[in-house]
């Protein structure tokens, strides 16, 4: 069976002492080890609250995303559906695994990657899980990427509670939550893991959205969590006759990797030098006209290398960055990519600062990052295949991804004061160049402060710098006194 086309219609129109230096402890994943990093190894009520701080104002009911999934079937679906029963109440596990068997087989095998009564993986996802999130009457169903489906082990690991098998949140495309009984407490409770879920399965570093479900009793909501915000459907009641829910099923298990939100698919963290993962070209947006990079990066053989930063939101201007490589051995070259969702405001200035310092000679750009090529996808709410509505509140952001000429360290590496005082130097010098270039930073803290090959110190993230000239406009004052609340960094 092929999925539908995109083009299906899927909506209505739808110093200097040589004295040691003992650095501040600082958790900075060193890997590609996406299996939840003490950094983002969030208790239940941290995610909650991180959620809530990130989607404030972010959620938005969504119709579209409503007739993607269960309207306008095709005779095909039709055919596939009419071999599909089951015995039992939605939202009991059996119920649910019969369900996942019928799909499995009339969709040839695809079983394999729908996976229910993985509950217990995440149940002790967080040292500091509380009472709610240990509250097992609330079965998950997963569906693995393909990659990880692949592998039998994993699937396996995923549905048998005594399985000791690690599980990634990478492994996974899409998640579900289950719960018989249609109290507002179940539907509360149900809304808030998968909140959790969507989310920790969004901020890992290789993917732009994700989808998810909850079924309560007989009641479904879908989930499309993006830079946007969160987006989700009416209540949709499901029954044996009209089949909605096996029907949303079997088009979120044929929508492909890229639809699913995976830029690229990594079944065992973490990822070594040996095992460096491939960026396919689909995956890769179109360069931007707007920076006319000089020595273009050749994408066709980009691979990461090490993740360096992960984003720890899943809404907004959230940026993960890796360590990558382009070409083949003494033609191999090494950068530091950026993966970005940015909007609109602003975006003028943010290109004329990387075109500004491109164009500076080195001694000028002392102590700046700089930037060798960007790339750019299209400005949308939603995703490529399915566009949503276009509501006021909901900012369209387009996936950026930036090259920077070179991969650099965490400050906190410094193991020294003549190498402390080496690093704040060259800070120094790159505020003043930046300055001289024309430009403010106005986020100076030490996740933007990092080191060269050389152990230089290098302002980064230019992304609320600005032109010394915008300083004194009253528009300025007024947007500045506005956003102080969201961005702590700017003092009023």
């Amino acid at each position: 069976m092929t999925y539908p086309s995109a083009n299906r219609s899927a909506s209505p129109e739808v110093g200097p002492s040589s004295r040691p230096y003992t650095p501040v402890q600082h958790s900075h994943p060193s890997s590609l080890n996406t299996s939840e990093p003490s950094t983002t190894r969030l208790s239940t009520a941290s995610t909650a609250s991180q959620f809530q701080a990130h989607q404030n104002g972010r959620e938005f009911l969504s119709e579209r995303l409503l007739a993607f999934f269960v309207k306008s079937k095709t005779e095909e679906e039709k055919r596939v559906l009419d071999g599909i029963t089951w015995n039992g109440e939605f939202g009991i596990e059996g119920t649910m695994m019969d369900i996942c068997q019928a799909l499995g087989h009339a969709l040839g095998g695809s079983d394999a990657r729908l996976v229910c009564g993985g509950r217990s993986k995440f149940t002790n996802e967080s040292a500091q899980c509380d009472r709610q999130e240990r509250d097992n009457n609330f079965s998950d169903v997963v569906i693995l990427t393909r990659d990880s489906a692949s592998d039998h082990t994993i699937a396996a690991g995923w549905s048998d509670p005594s399985s000791t098998d690690a599980q990634h949140y990478e492994q996974l495309a899409a998640v579900g939550v289950v719960k018989y009984g249609s109290s507002f407490r179940n539907h509360s409770k149900a809304k808030a893991k998968i909140r959790r879920r969507l989310l920790r399965i969004a901020i890992t570093p290789i993917r732009t959205h994700t989808f998810g479900f909850t079924l309560i009793n007989s009641t479904l909501v879908i989930y499309l969590l993006t830079a946007t915000g969160l987006f989700f459907t009416p209540n949709i009641e499901c029954t044996l006759e009209n089949k909605i829910f096996p029907l949303f099923l079997i088009r979120l298990l044929l929508l492909s990797e890229l639809q699913l939100g995976l830029l690229a698919s990594n079944r065992s963290p973490p990822l070594d030098c040996s095992k460096a993962l491939l960026l396919p070209a689909s995956s890769i947006p179109p360069k931007t006209l707007s920076f006319i990079a000089t020595n273009p990066v050749d994408k066709s053989s980009l691979k990461i290398i090490e993740l360096i930063t992960r984003r720890s939101a899943a809404t907004g201007r959230c940026t993960s960055t890796f360590r990558v490589t382009v070409g083949t051995g003494i033609n191999s070259k090494e950068y530091a990519m950026s993966i970005v969702f940015v909007e609109k405001k602003h975006l003028e200035d943010h290109d004329l600062i990387r075109r500004t310092i491109a164009a500076a000679s080195p001694s000028e750009r002392e102590g700046l990052s700089n930037v060798v090529d960007v790339c750019r996808g299209e400005f949308m709410v939603g995703v490529p295949f399915l566009r949503l509505e276009e509501l006021e509140e909901a900012i369209p952001r387009a996936l950026e991804l930036t090259f920077y000429e070179e991969c650099y360290r965490s400050i906190y590496e410094v193991d020294s004061t003549v190498a402390l005082a080496k690093a704040i130097l060259g800070l120094v010098k790159g505020h003043h160049n930046l300055y001289k270039l024309g430009f403010l930073h106005r986020d100076i803290s030490d996740g933007n402060a990092m080191l060269d090959r050389a152990g230089n110190g290098v302002l980064i993230d230019y992304n609320l710098s600005i032109s010394v000239d915008l300083t004194t406009s009253e528009s300025f004052r007024k947007e500045r006194s506005v956003s102080a609340s969201n961005l702590p960094s700017i003092k009023t």
